[in-house]
């Protein structure tokens, strides 16, 4: 993992300093992004209404017709992307890497599920949220989000060379 590149500290986050790449690291010395844009405690939401197409049957996640897990953490990505978007530099994106949530409430086809992010740490490229999703009736899943400041452009060259090096038979 290249952050050991990255000469950051508290300090620095606190300062709003630029995180910069060390010198021995390919990149050298070039500023990553500005850390003064990002404010802890900054959030987003993501809204969809329970249809047909995202419920566990229709997303293979079960047999059910109610809101599928997988359709909650992708509207919870979307609202912690929302949230980075505000903040970051022109030709940066963010993937997300990590999520950890736990399912707790079925919500029927028909009702609004709202999720929200709150941005609660920043540790280099590094973004951290915490994420809860609601329907109309109280909270329906819970729990944390991560991810990682990216060239987009730098990212989808990397992502399209691995076309050309892909295994010829995969077990799956």
């Amino acid at each position: 993992m290249t952050s050991a590149f990255f000469l950051l500290d508290a300090h620095c986050l606190s300062q709003g300093k630029y995180a910069t790449i060390a010198p021995n690291h390919p990149g050298k010395g070039k500023a990553v992004f500005n850390m003064q844009n990002f404010m802890l405690g900054a959030n987003a939401t993501a809204k969809t209404v329970v249809n047909e197409g995202n419920t566990a049957k229709a997303m293979g996640s079960g047999n059910l017709q109610v809101f599928a897990t997988p359709a909650m953490i992708a509207l919870m990505e979307e609202a912690a992307t929302r949230c980075a978007a505000q903040f970051l530099d022109e030709g940066n994106e963010t993937v997300g890497t990590m999520i950890s949530v736990k399912h707790m409430s079925a919500t029927p086809v028909s009702m609004e599920v709202c999720a929200k992010a709150t941005l609660t740490e920043v540790d280099g490229k590094r973004l951290v949220f915490d994420v809860v999703a609601e329907d109309e009736a109280g909270i329906i899943g819970a729990g944390t989000h991560e991810r990682f400041i990216v060239s987009g452009e730098k990212f989808l060259l990397r992502t399209q060379g691995k076309l050309s090096a892909k295994k010829e038979s995969q077990q799956c």
